[in-house]
């Protein structure tokens, strides 16, 4: 077991892909934000895909392990001790038992991710041990950790110290492109609302969090189909009779861009004329409140092309090193 001792801001259990196959019975998928950094944890470990581990939004908890265990704390830049000594990141450590970790404030991006070996065992739910805090579902008691909590943790033997090359580790800066690609909406904008929207620098807004990443910036030209319409799909440009949304989809309210990521919802009356290609998710995960963010239209084809690197980059194979000896924040070797 680990032992919560501080919770921090919003810390929950997630593993991927989290709850597929449900947006239409109105339950999002979860899961980490940021996959890219949650499976590197994994691959570092040796772990399964699917094992769970915890995502940590911006300030870090405080935890007691009451066993033996290896973890690997990726994503968002943090200050991060063990027994008060610095923990390393993208790397394997090997944790005692009774040893206290604690993760502080990301200082560049905004998601950690610390993942253990052999994952965390809560109970799956419908498939899942993702959390969706706003169902209650998942994780440990369907929301965030809290202090005194109990988080199960799996029994594993040695794992092979592992680190991964330092020119693969992500740089989350103040400036992030995104790649999107047409929308099933993409005509209800003009030539010149689109160029509006792929110019203009948008900044992201404080409100924003694994249900919408919302979005500040120019206001964007609609087309005929837009401001012509049957009565039905209501009185602003921007809506439309009650349509699904996919994943990643970049509905406009209005003319503000909301971004519906992870724990989105999956279905509304606002148009979707812009789909955030897979690959690109994980950049916006870590992306600050007051950040700006430009976006950059591919074709299908270069989003399917860039899904495989990503995938390739997810799995690790081409960028974790394996040490004979790894000295560990707790003083082990």
């Amino acid at each position: 077991m680990i032992h919560v001792i501080a919770p921090g801001l919003e810390t929950t259990v997630q593993d991927f892909p989290g709850r597929r196959g449900l947006r239409a019975v109105g339950i999002p998928p979860s899961g980490p934000y940021d996959d890219r950094s949650f499976r590197i944890g994994n691959a570092l470990l040796g772990n399964a895909v699917s094992a769970a581990g915890l995502e940590i939004q911006l300030i870090g908890p405080t935890l007691r392990f009451d066993v033996a265990s290896t973890v690997a704390l990726t994503g968002a830049v943090t200050d991060a001790t063990l027994d008060g000594r610095p923990l390393p990141m993208w790397q394997t450590v090997e944790v005692r038992a009774g040893q206290v970790l604690n993760i502080g404030t990301a200082v560049r991006g905004i998601r950690s991710y610390l993942t253990i070996a052999g994952g965390i065992r809560s109970q799956p739910v419908l498939g899942s041990r993702s959390t969706f805090v706003r169902a209650g579902i998942g994780g440990i008691g369907g929301r965030a950790l809290a202090a005194g909590m109990q988080i199960p943790i799996a029994r594993t033997g040695p794992v092979p110290p592992r680190l991964l090359a330092p020119p693969a580790v992500p740089d989350f800066g103040h400036y992030v492109a995104i790649d999107v690609v047409l929308g099933p909406h993409s005509d209800w904008l003009t030539p010149a609302g689109h160029q509006a929207f792929l110019d203009a620098p948008w900044t992201v807004t404080a409100q924003s969090d694994r249900t919408g990443c919302r979005l500040v910036g120019p206001a964007l030209e609609f087309s005929d189909r837009a401001l012509n319409k049957p009565p039905d799909n209501g009185g602003d440009p921007s809506n439309v009779v009650n349509t699904g949304y996919p994943l990643g989809g970049v509905n406009l309210a209005g003319t503000s861009p909301i971004v519906l990521p992870v724990d989105g919802p999956s279905q509304g009356g606002f148009i979707t004329p812009y789909v955030i290609a897979g690959a690109s998710m994980w950049r916006l995960a870590q992306v600050r409140g007051g950040h700006q963010i430009r976006f950059t239209a591919i074709d299908r084809a270069s989003a399917r092309n860039r899904l495989i690197e990503h995938e390739n980059a997810c799995a690790g194979a081409e960028y974790l090193v394996k040490v004979d000896e790894l000295t560990t924040a707790s003083g082990a070797a």
